[in-house]
């Protein structure tokens, strides 16, 4: 009788070890699927500041004044889309849709030279894409405000992807960026750029990133 209580306690014992295990095993696996999954939010985030100090670093000249759509020449023409190019739910395209239409953050997406140091190997890199939607040739100013002379403000849509180290973790986050624009007779100081380049505009036009979201 004894032996017969003895392997029921054994049994129960093995049986809580092993719901024991399961349970473990279970969250461990979850907390790697929720660090994987911070991983993309932080590389689509990080793609996004590296879209947004590309747009606001680029020389006046880059866009042909007085011209409402399709301004920017070669190569920048190549990586600044016209209105509408882009699908309507970028985060459910595929990653070879994303591989053709926007850049490696970690590199120049002019040059390609390398700004930062490179994804880890077998890292997919977090990629950008710029789309002017609007360009406001008679943006508003306030009345009474020395505000500088600009062509206009233009706007942007900016989007920023990022993976993590398994095929689930993926992450979309939207942007929507303001960049003013000088005309040819404007007199601003143009060396202003990246992080500084808004503080040559605020507060009287619209400048840097105004709006941003996580869309997966």
């Amino acid at each position: 009788m004894a032996l017969i209580a003895g392997l029921a306690i054994m049994a129960a014992i093995s049986l809580l070890a092993l719901a024991a295990a399961n349970s473990m095993a279970l969250q461990q696996n979850m907390a790697a699927n929720f660090s994987d999954q911070q991983l993309a939010e932080h590389k689509a985030a990080k793609a996004v500041s590296r879209g947004a100090r590309f747009l606001l670093g680029l020389e006046h000249s880059a866009r042909r004044p007085d011209c409402l759509q399709g301004c920017f020449n070669a190569p920048i023409n190549a990586v600044i889309y016209p209105p509408l190019e882009s699908p309507v739910f970028p985060e459910h395209e595929l990653q070879d849709w994303w591989l053709e239409w926007a850049f490696d953050s970690s590199a120049d997406p002019i040059t390609g030279v390398s700004l930062e140091t490179p994804w880890p190997a077998g890292s997919e890199p977090a990629r950008f894409m710029l789309e002017e939607i609007h360009f406001d040739d008679n943006p508003d100013v306030a009345p009474g405000e020395a505000a500088p002379l600009v062509d206009g403000v233009a706007y942007y849509r900016l989007l920023g992807r990022g993976r993590g180290l398994g095929p689930a973790a993926i992450a979309v986050e939207e942007a929507i960026v303001a960049r003013p624009w000088l005309g040819e007779e404007a007199v601003v100081e143009t060396s202003i750029n990246g992080d500084s380049f808004c503080s040559a505009f605020k507060p009287w036009y619209d400048c840097g990133i105004l709006s941003r979201r996580k869309r997966r």
